[in-house]
């Protein structure tokens, strides 16, 4: 039986495949995974072009400061929720990639699962949450 770490690697392999065939471009932002989800993919040799960039916000403050988190937010649906997590999707791609010149669709994943393996493989079968695939998407979902 696969461990949690060959079943981890297997599931980042498969998700940066799917990226590149797909031409996405990932920003990561992490809560109580760590960067342990930016760290899985990036173990991946070749991840860098797929790979942007990740943000690790586990204090309420490190969400508001890096990713735009509403106070009312976090205060209504607490850090571990859906609203939560589709908050920090939208401020990882706005953050990410106003700037950025890789072309191709954005994909943001938030890591709010403790097990970084169910969170590659909830963002492999679908995107974990609501998720804007474009910086216009995502700065719409700020108004």
């Amino acid at each position: 039986m696969a461990s949690e770490r060959q079943t981890t690697s297997a599931l980042a392999r498969s998700l940066l495949d799917l990226c590149r065939s797909r031409k996405l471009t990932i920003a990561t932002a992490e809560s109580c995974t760590g960067g342990l989800v930016a760290g899985a993919l990036t173990d991946i040799p070749g991840s860098s072009d797929v790979i942007d960039r990740g943000f690790v916000t586990y204090s309420n403050d490190a969400k508001r400061a890096m990713l735009g988190v509403k106070v009312t937010t976090l205060a209504t649906f607490g850090a571990v929720s859906k609203e939560t997590a589709t908050a920090m999707a939208v401020g990882a791609l706005v953050r990410a990639f106003v700037s950025c010149h890789k072309s191709g669709r954005k994909l943001a994943l938030v890591g709010l699962n403790h097990r970084v393996h169910n969170v590659l493989h909830l963002t492999g079968i679908a995107p974990l949450f609501d998720t804007y695939a474009t910086v216009s998407e995502a700065e719409a979902g700020l108004a």
